[in-house]
């Protein structure tokens, strides 16, 4: 699963693994005509990408607390 917090993975290999399933995704889309599910897969990406950056930022800031 690609979106699983516990697989300690750079955000470059997810996102190059999330590629492959957008690709797919607008080539089925776009036989079905679907424009609404490819909007809201969209969404879905844009919030996943927010709460991993955010999480990324807030582990951050805790090492950062604890060497200071």
């Amino acid at each position: 699963m690609i979106a699983r917090r516990t697989r300690g993975r750079t955000f470059a290999h997810i996102v190059s693994d999330l590629r492959k399933y957008l690709l797919w995704w607008r080539g089925y889309l776009r036989v079905c005509e679907i424009k609404g599910a490819l909007v809201d897969l969209d969404k879905w990406i844009r919030r996943l990408r927010y709460h991993w950056l955010y999480a990324a930022l807030v582990r951050l800031a805790g090492q950062l607390q604890l060497t200071a």
